[in-house]
C-alpha cells in the first residue's frame, strides 16, 4: 500500500492556517490585556455597585451560597470534604479566593473578561465581518443576564468560560482537522462540567454536535464525538467509583443523586406564566430558526438540546440558589463560537437580525426571571 492510499482519508479538506499559527487578536500583548482590563472593570463597576447597594448582604446568591459552604467547610479523613468542595474546581478555587461572596463576584468579573475577549478574538478569526461580531458580541455581553452570572455566580461563569473555550476549539477540531484542539475541547468540557453541574448534563449533547458540524475529514465523525465525551465521563465514572469503593453511593462525590427539585420546578413555571417570562426558551427557538434558514438544520437541534439539558439540570436540584440565565448565555456562546463567516451578504443580514433580536430577548426576558429582577431592583434602589 502505498503512502498516498494509506493517508488520503487523513488528509483534510480544510485548512485553518497555511502556516499552523493563528494571529491573536488585537495583535498587541498589551493591547489585549488593555481590552480584558476594560471588560473587568465595566463586569466590577457592577459587582461594587451591587455590594454597596446590597450593604455587603449577597444573600441569595450562588456566590453567597458557595462562600457560605466553604466557609463552613472542615477537613477530615473522611469524603465529607469533598463532598463539600463539589462543584470540585470551583470549591478548590473558592477556598483560596478571600472575600467570601463579593471576593467571588470579583473573580467572576475576571473571569467574565477573558470569556468575552476570546469571543472576539475566536470571531476575528474567522474573519467575520466587523459590524456583525460586534452585533454579536454586544447580544451576548450586554444583557441583564450575563451580567448577573458575571457579578452573581462564580461558578457559573467559570463553567461557563470553559465551555467557550471548549466550543471554538471543537470547530478546529471537526472542522479543520486540529487534533490538539479535539483534545483541548474534551478536557476543557470536563473542567466545565466539574465547575458547576449544571453543565454535566450538555456534554453528551455537545458531543453529538461533533457529529454534525462540517467536517473536515469524512470518516471520523464518531471518533470526533468519543474524543469530546471521553474526558467527562471518566472523570464521572472515576469519582463514582471511588464512592462505590467508600460505601457511600455513586453519587455522594457527584453532587448527591439526581433528585426531582419541586421548588425549582414551581420557580420556573411561575416565570413562563409572566409575558416576559414566556420569551424564556425564545432564544433557543430564533438560534435553530436561524440555523435552520442558513442551512445548519442539525447544529439548531443540537442547540435545543442543549438547553433541555440545562433545564433538566435544574430540575433535577444540580442547579445552586440564585441561578438564572445560564440557558440563555451557553446557548448563545454555542452559536457563538460554532458560527461561520457569512458566504453571502443576505446569510450576514440574517446573523445581524438575529444578534438584535437575541439582544432585545435578552433585555426582556430578564424582567420574566425573579432572581434576576431582584438583583436588578437592588441595583437601582427598588425602582424596578
Amino acid at each position: 500500500m502505498t503512502q498516498t492510499t494509506l493517508f488520503d482519508r487523513d488528509t483534510p479538506l480544510y485548512i485553518e492556517s497555511a502556516s499552523g499559527v493563528l494571529p491573536k487578536f488585537p495583535a498587541r500583548r498589551r493591547e489585549r490585556w488593555l481590552l480584558r482590563f476594560g471588560f473587568f472593570l465595566i463586569f466590577a463597576a457592577v459587582a461594587v455597585w451591587f455590594e454597596i447597594a446590597s450593604d455587603g448582604q449577597q444573600t441569595a446568591t450562588a456566590n453567597a451560597e458557595l462562600a457560605a459552604r466553604i466557609a463552613d467547610l472542615r477537613l477530615g479523613a473522611g469524603i465529607e470534604p469533598i463532598e463539600a468542595l463539589h462543584p470540585l474546581i470551583t470549591g478548590i478555587l473558592a477556598s483560596v479566593i478571600p472575600g467570601g461572596a463579593f471576593g467571588l463576584s470579583i473573580a467572576g468579573c475576571v473571569v467574565g473578561a477573558f470569556l468575552v475577549q476570546l469571543i472576539v478574538q475566536s470571531l476575528e478569526r474567522k474573519a467575520v465581518p466587523r459590524p456583525l461580531a460586534v452585533a454579536l458580541v454586544v447580544a451576548l455581553s450586554l444583557t441583564p443576564m450575563f451580567f448577573y452570572i458575571v457579578t452573581t455566580n462564580f461558578q457559573a461563569v467559570l463553567s461557563l468560560t470553559f465551555f467557550g473555550f471548549a466550543m471554538i476549539a471543537l470547530l478546529r477540531f471537526t472542522t479543520f482537522a486540529n487534533t490538539q484542539a479535539g483534545f483541548r475541547a474534551g478536557l476543557l468540557l470536563a473542567l466545565a462540567a466539574f465547575s458547576d453541574t449544571t453543565a454535566a448534563f450538555a456534554v453528551l449533547v455537545v458531543a453529538a454536535a461533533g457529529l454534525v458540524l462540517v467536517q473536515s475529514r469524512q470518516r471520523a465523525r464518531l471518533a470526533n464525538a468519543l474524543v469530546i465525551a471521553y474526558p467527562t465521563v471518566a472523570f464521572y465514572a472515576a469519582f463514582a467509583a471511588l464512592g462505590v469503593a467508600f460505601r457511600v453511593g455513586p453519587f455522594a462525590m457527584l453532587g448527591g443523586a439526581p433528585a426531582w427539585s419541586q421548588s425549582n420546578a414551581d420557580t420556573l413555571l411561575s416565570a413562563l406564566a409572566t409575558p416576559a417570562g414566556a420569551l424564556y426558551y425564545s432564544p433557543t427557538v430564533v438560534i435553530a430558526l436561524a440555523a435552520g434558514v442558513l442551512g445548519y438544520l442539525w447544529l439548531g437541534l443540537v442547540g435545543v438540546l442543549l438547553t433541555v439539558s440545562t433545564t433538566l439540570a435544574y430540575l433535577l436540584g444540580y442547579a445552586p440558589p440564585g441561578t438564572a440565565g445560564n440557558s440563555f448565555v451557553m446557548s448563545l456562546l454555542f452559536a457563538i463560537a460554532l458560527i461561520q463567516r457569512p458566504r453571502t451578504r443576505p446569510h450576514a443580514w440574517i446573523l445581524g437580525g438575529t444578534a438584535l433580536l437575541l439582544l432585545c430577548i435578552g433585555w426582556v426576558s430578564a424582567f420574566g426571571r425573579p432572581t434576576i429582577l431582584t438583583w436588578m431592583s437592588t441595583l437601582t434602589g427598588g425602582a424596578l
